[in-house]
């Protein structure tokens, strides 16, 4: 099954990643939006991230084609997913780092907590 997104797909995309930013108070990023085919070794790619936590840039994607069917839910579902990535960001990275100090670590583990704790509390 192949399905296309189209321009009312990605302007809820828009949106709804908008929101998610502005629930989880991730002011102090740059957020840009691209429609576009995301090739990646997974077939079922239906949106990604990609951020740089120093210049504090975010773009958020899109995929043209999708392997599932899209909705409205799934698209939104989308865009909830790729800003909870965004959100834990900066813990993927130290997660990932060979030298991270714990310290380090459990700094980004209490930033999300009371981002968590501001939103859902």
């Amino acid at each position: 099954m192949s399905n296309k997104t189209t321009e009312k797909h990605f302007t809820l995309f828009k949106k709804h990643c908008q929101k998610w930013l502005d629930v989880f108070g991730l002011k102090g990023w740059e957020p840009y939006f691209l429609h576009e085919p995301i090739s990646s070794s997974d077939e079922n790619v239906e949106a990604c991230v990609i951020y740089d936590t120093k210049a504090r840039n975010v773009t958020f994607y899109l995929n043209t084609v999708w392997n599932t069917q899209i909705t409205d839910k799934a698209i939104i579902r989308a865009a909830f997913h790729e800003v909870c990535e965004l959100l834990l960001g900066k813990l993927n990275e130290l997660a990932k780092a060979r030298f991270a100090r714990e310290s380090e670590v459990e700094e980004a583990n209490h930033v999300i907590i009371r981002t968590l704790e501001n939103v859902l509390l």
